[in-house]
């Protein structure tokens, strides 16, 4: 064979074996890129699930939050008027308390009126024009 085209063949060969090694580089940077683009995808996917969760527990714990501020405002409410309820049976009782003491001064008041009455006797009547 010419040492020519024994030379030219070898150059090709080189050349295959260059352009056959930069087409791996090639294939594998172009597989990475696949695989980190998968990845971030993957990876934005869990993201984007989490900011629902995480949305959902926020929603969540906004609603429990509003539902137990409204409970409170309830026990207040219930407080205040348990507390007004019992104001008014403190009256009331109250009420009764004086209206049996001034019954009771009433008795005590006839009662000395008619002992007095006794002591003093029969009243005469008074005389018209007198």
């Amino acid at each position: 064979m010419d040492p020519k085209l024994a030379q030219a063949a070898e150059k090709v060969r080189a050349a295959q074996a260059e352009a056959q090694k930069t087409k791996d580089a090639w294939d594998k940077s172009r597989l990475e890129a696949t695989l980190y683009s998968q990845r971030a995808d993957r990876a934005y996917k869990r993201w984007l699930a989490a900011k629902k969760d995480w949305k959902k527990k926020m929603a969540d714990h906004r609603d429990r939050a509003q539902l137990e501020f409204q409970v409170a405002v309830e026990k207040r409410k219930l407080a205040y008027d348990q507390w007004q309820q019992a104001l008014d049976r403190l009256d009331a009782e109250q009420q009764l308390l004086n209206a049996l003491l001034v019954d009771q001064d009433i008795r005590a008041t006839r009662a000395q009126l008619g002992k007095l009455q006794a002591e003093l006797g029969p009243l005469p009547s008074p005389t018209p024009g007198a």
